[in-house]
């Protein structure tokens, strides 16, 4: 093969492949990954056991407060906000003494405010510009067991993540073809992928013919053929293909 074939050989390689990014520091074996899911599916079992006391806990507070949901009439003392009552089809008035427990929003930079949250509301009423308005006391949503239920998800769609990764498999090009003093960066295809969970070990069969970096990156050395591998810690699995170096 002259030199002009050898060029465009390597030109089409290289516009082909593409480097790969940086390993993760924080990558595992199938060993740590095991753990992980031991101790995620532990974790879980606490939770849901939990979860019901939790449930009847917000069930309670849920009895005791008020959920308010309306326009606030001002963001300074007296602290009024309107709630329509669908029941009754009448607007009821609430007055509170603080308002820093409960969601406070603006539409469009107008001059509406929009109050949300649990309030404990007293039998104590005042007149509000000839409307009687009732005293109420800010209460944060509590959300126990909704919380539970949040963290019981997010530990099982963990689980799912590190259960692909044991699944997790490369594919590799049958073979590369460099020149001497070529680099080239090999670009695995992972199934499942995982990102950070993902390890691969790169090893040459012969250094004097062609080196392999960390990150997969190519290197001829001297013309022959050798056998590279990567080898995937999640799985312990190990992935090859021939690197043909040819001569400038």
């Amino acid at each position: 093969m002259n030199n002009y074939l050898k060029k465009i050989v390597v030109a089409v390689l290289a516009a082909s492949l593409m480097i790969v990014p940086a390993i993760p520091a924080n990558a595992m074996t199938k060993k740590q990954v095991n753990s992980q899911i031991t101790k995620l599916q532990t974790q879980i079992k606490k939770d849901k056991s939990s979860y019901n006391s939790a449930l009847k806990k917000d069930q309670d507070l849920r009895n005791t407060y008020t959920w308010i949901n309306g326009t606030l009439y001002s963001t300074d003392e007296p602290y009024i906000v309107k709630v329509y009552n669908k029941e009754t089809q009448t607007d009821i008035y609430y007055h509170f003494v603080s308002l820093e427990n409960l969601d406070i929003t603006q539409q469009n930079s107008g001059s509406a405010h929009y109050v949300t949250g649990y309030a404990k509301v007293s039998n104590k009423t005042f007149d509000f510009y000839g409307t009687k308005a009732i005293e109420a006391v800010a209460k944060e949503d509590p959300h126990s067991a909704q919380d539970k239920q949040t963290a019981i998800r997010k530990n099982q769609s963990r689980i799912k993540s590190f259960k692909n990764s044991k699944k997790e498999y490369i594919t590799l090009d049958p073979s590369y073809t460099i020149i001497t003093g070529q680099s080239l960066t090999i670009t695995p295809v992972f199934k499942y992928n995982t990102s950070d969970i993902n390890k691969i070990t790169w090893k040459s069969s012969n250094a004097k013919v062609v080196k392999v970096s960390k990150n997969g990156n190519l290197l001829g050395i001297a013309p022959g053929t050798a056998t590279v591998s990567a080898k995937l810690s999640v799985t312990g699995k190990t992935y090859k293909t021939t690197v043909n170096v040819i001569a400038q």
